[in-house]
């Protein structure tokens, strides 16, 4: 969902179901000095944590597209333990 009108966000809040769980991607840039780069979070969204692995590849080449058309390069992906990444 993306909106600049509160009364869509009103409407979304009131008639779709609530999210259980919470996906966040986080990016961190390479540095080739010492020093450490912090991660900061890329995007952030509700689930109901129904998704398969196709899900998760599509999310992926999606995001991978829209860094590329702004000239971020992606090296990787890495994610926790579960079966469907």
């Amino acid at each position: 969902y993306s909106t600049d009108s509160f009364t869509c966000l009103e409407n979304w809040y009131l008639n779709d179901p609530i999210a259980k769980s919470l996906g966040a991607h986080l990016i961190q840039p390479l540095s080739s000095s010492l020093e450490n780069t912090s991660p900061y979070l890329l995007a952030v969204y509700g689930t109901n944590n129904k998704f398969k692995s196709p899900d998760v590849i599509a999310r992926w080449g999606y995001i991978y597209r829209q860094c590329k058309a702004k000239g971020v390069r992606v090296i990787g992906y890495s994610s926790d333990c579960d079966s469907r990444y």
